[in-house]
């Protein structure tokens, strides 16, 4: 950046420098490089399950377990690489109304209303499921068959290897650090033990020709990405993002002299420190949030049709009837 544009105060990490920094014209497409680039989520699953089928005359029996364990690399915190944007309030007249072309002529003049950055973390996210169901087929009669089977799952909320994350209290307004201890304090949520999800099918026969079939189930949902909103990781003080606002006000910033009190244009670029925990507090950088008592997601879907053999090697429905409702947490994340 300094070499190219003479802008100062940015990484020269080859895996994160590059190009031109984020320009934020108001009114236009951003100039330079994407401001949430580089980013990545990597995972790692890993899968053992069981399974166990047990055949009694018109009753079979189907048991089985199931363990996930999910690690993934996290790097999803932007704008690493800064971002300057410009609004028009450095060449706009006082008395004249807003329009982008002063928001163009502040930018060709290096005065920036407001810039801001974040610093490099690639956080490792954990996440551990357990899966258990019994189901049984029962051929009730010549005509009739059930299905019928209940599945418990259980997914512990998603904590950081090294408890590198904090999540917002509403009722004291503070960020409450992630401690070692159980899951709840590892990851700022509380476990919902609570997953139990029946099933329930059945076909009958109305003819040598024509089926009946129907069914009802419930599953959960336990991966959620909300973009980077539910990734804990990214509040204080793992990742600092000050953004500091510039008026006409402020004089030119001096050695020594406390970024948010100053003006620095463009050319200046971020000064040495500007990632320092005292250039970020919680009244002035978003704070992310997800509630305490957040149940798991789940679906609930049924379904019955009317098949017909409609001659040699041909089937074909008569009806058919699908119901698919998604009952989300019982709070949207916040």
């Amino acid at each position: 950046m300094l070499t190219l544009y003479g802008i100062r105060g940015l990484t020269e990490d080859p895996d994160y420098a590059g190009g031109l920094n984020t320009q934020n014209i108001g009114g236009y497409t951003s100039l330079g490089r994407q401001a949430s680039n580089p980013q990545f989520q990597n995972p790692s699953v890993y899968n053992p399950k069981v399974n166990y089928s047990r055949f009694l005359g018109p009753l079979s029996l189907k048991a089985g377990y199931e363990h996930q364990r999910i690690h993934t690399e996290i790097q999803d915190f932007t704008p690493q690489y800064g971002r300057d944007s410009y609004s028009g309030q450095f060449t706009r007249l006082p008395a004249a109304a807003a329009n982008s072309v002063y928001n163009v002529a502040d930018f060709l003049l290096g005065l920036r209303g407001n810039y801001d950055a974040a610093n490099v973390l690639v956080a490792q996210y954990r996440q551990q499921m357990h899966f258990l169901y019994l189901q049984a087929d029962w051929k009730f009669s010549r005509k009739l068959t059930l299905n019928l089977g209940a599945r418990y799952e259980f997914a512990t909320p998603q904590y950081e290897a090294q408890n590198r994350l904090s999540n917002f209290d509403p009722q004291t307004r503070r960020l409450v650090a992630a401690t070692d201890g159980s899951f709840r304090n590892r990851s700022g949520i509380d476990p919902d033990f609570n997953n139990w999800a029946p099933r329930i099918g059945w076909a009958y026969s109305l003819s040598p020709k024509t089926v009946i079939r129907g069914g009802f189930g419930v599953s959960f949902i336990h991966f959620n990405r909300l973009g980077g909103e539910n990734i804990l990781s990214g509040n204080i003080p793992w990742v600092l993002r000050p953004s500091i606002a510039q008026l006409p006000s402020q004089g030119l910033c001096r050695a020594g002299q406390a970024v948010q009190t100053c003006f620095r244009p463009t050319p200046d670029g971020y000064p040495a420190g500007f990632l320092d925990p005292a250039n970020v507090s919680t009244l002035t950088t978003r704070s992310l949030h997800i509630p305490v008592d957040t149940r798991t997601a789940y679906t609930s879907s049924w379904h019955w049709s009317v098949q017909r053999d409609l001659g040699r090697d041909l089937v074909g429905p008569i009806i058919t009837r699908y119901r698919h409702v998604l009952n989300a947490a019982s709070r949207a994340f916040e």
